[in-house]
This record gives structure tokens, C-alpha cells and sequence, in this order.
């Protein structure tokens, strides 16, 4: 029997003004169309907060210590063929503009009003960004 893996991810909160940002996905293969936030894999031998700092540099030209983050949220979701652990994070500190540096993959990177969200939000980054408004720390989503 093959030992059971999780794929950890990382998802990077930056709320501002009552303002959320989110990135409309592109050419990835997997919820294009759909808006969801800076995010990504987190790799072999690297942490949490060194993945959401990477992440944010390559994705949208931000610089973020990943001492300066917070766990916002930890999500465990089931897909049909994998199971993973999301980790919502918030800087407490960005340096630099926040660019589009992967043009090809996110045809946008654009704040949204809390109350008027886009209605094409990835299902568990919608579920994110509920939990995250009630303060709830963890759930579970897919199973």
C-alpha cells in the first residue's frame, strides 16, 4: 500500500481599506476564469512562510519577510485525486507595488470590495475568505 500524501499550499491575505486582492487565473490548466489569491506549492525542504515569501516576490514583485507572516486559516481539502493542507497567510509588513509578473498564468491582480465580491471566486478560496471574515482558524472542505 502507497503511504498517504498531502500536497501543502500556500495563499497569500492581503486585505486593505475593506479590500481584498485576488488573482484571475489563466492558462494553469485548473480553475482558469476563476479568481483566487498569490499562491502556490510549497516545495521539498522549504517552510511555510519562506514558500508565501517566494510566492509573493515571483507572482506580483512584492518582498515579504517570512517572519512578518501569519497563519490566518489552515484548511484541509479533498479533491478527487489529492488531499492537501491550505495555509492562509497575512503580511503584517509588504515592500513594493504589487505587478502582474506572471501575465500568462493571472490576467489580473485587482482589490475587490469585502461586500461585492467577483461571483467566479475558486470554491475553497470563497470558503477562505468567509472563514477568514469570522475569524475561524481551521476547517475542513471536500470531505
Amino acid at each position: 500500500m502507497e503511504k498517504f500524501k498531502i500536497i501543502p499550499a500556500v495563499y497569500l491575505t492581503v486585505i486593505k481599506d475593506n479590500k481584498i486582492l485576488l488573482s484571475l487565473r489563466s492558462n494553469t490548466g485548473y480553475c482558469d476564469g476563476m479568481y483566487s489569491f498569490i499562491a502556490g506549492h510549497v516545495e521539498s525542504n522549504e517552510s511555510v512562510t519562506c514558500a508565501m515569501s517566494r510566492e509573493a516576490k515571483e507572482e506580483a514583485a512584492i518582498q515579504i519577510d517570512p517572519k512578518n507572516l501569519k497563519v490566518l486559516l489552515t484548511m484541509h481539502r479533498k479533491t478527487p485525486n489529492s488531499d492537501w493542507v491550505d495555509f492562509f497567510l497575512k503580511a503584517d509588513s509588504i515592500k513594493g507595488v504589487f505587478k502582474n509578473m506572471e501575465p500568462k498564468k493571472c490576467k489580473e491582480l485587482k482589490f475587490f470590495d469585502l461586500n461585492n465580491l467577483p461571483q467566479n471566486i475558486v470554491p475553497n478560496v470563497l470558503r477562505a475568505i468567509e472563514c477568514i471574515q469570522k475569524e475561524i482558524s481551521f476547517v475542513e472542505f471536500g470531505w
